[in-house]
């Protein structure tokens, strides 16, 4: 059995901790971008003007003409 030192020991329990509050971080941004994809695919089917479309989701105007192409 390997010995660690206490440093090392309240090292890796602060890489966990940095790991998690990344993790969520990252997570909140996805969802957040996942929502802006379905309210932009709602106002696509509702037939709104792609230009008002982009500036409501903050997407560019060339991702909502891509979203629209998809169908979704």
């Amino acid at each position: 059995m390997d010995y660690v030192t206490s440093w090392e020991q309240i090292a890796k329990k602060e890489g966990k901790k940095e790991g998690i509050k990344e993790g969520i971080k990252e997570g909140k941004k996805e969802g957040i971008k996942e929502g802006k994809l379905k309210t932009a695919a709602a106002m696509i089917q509702k037939g709104l003007n792609l230009d008002l479309i982009a500036e409501v989701t903050g997407f560019s105007k060339q991702q909502v003409q891509k979203l629209a192409a998809s169908g979704q």
